[in-house]
């Protein structure tokens, strides 16, 4: 496996003429890491824009209910709290 992390690190390196593996082995990191985060940013956007348009609409335009409402709705007496 070293081998094989060695080989990409040097390949990187010449490809992108840095300095060397440990630059390679950086530069790929920073690379991933900005990555993953940008999906996280584009998976985010899209899952607002879902609920925005599909999921939105269809609940009624209501005040929220209160915790006495939730908690009979749940089936808890709020005298024993089970």
């Amino acid at each position: 496996m070293d081998d094989d992390v060695d080989a990409l690190a040097d390949e990187l390196a010449r490809r992108l003429h840095l300095g060397g593996r440990s630059e390679a082995i950086l530069f790929a990191l920073r690379a991933s890491l900005a990555a993953a985060g940008y999906e996280s940013l584009i998976r985010r956007d899209r899952l607002l824009e879902v609920m925005k348009s599909e999921i939105w609409p269809l609940l009624d335009d209501r005040e929220p209910i209160s915790k006495d409402e939730r908690e009979n709705i749940l089936g808890l007496n709020p005298s024993t709290g089970a």
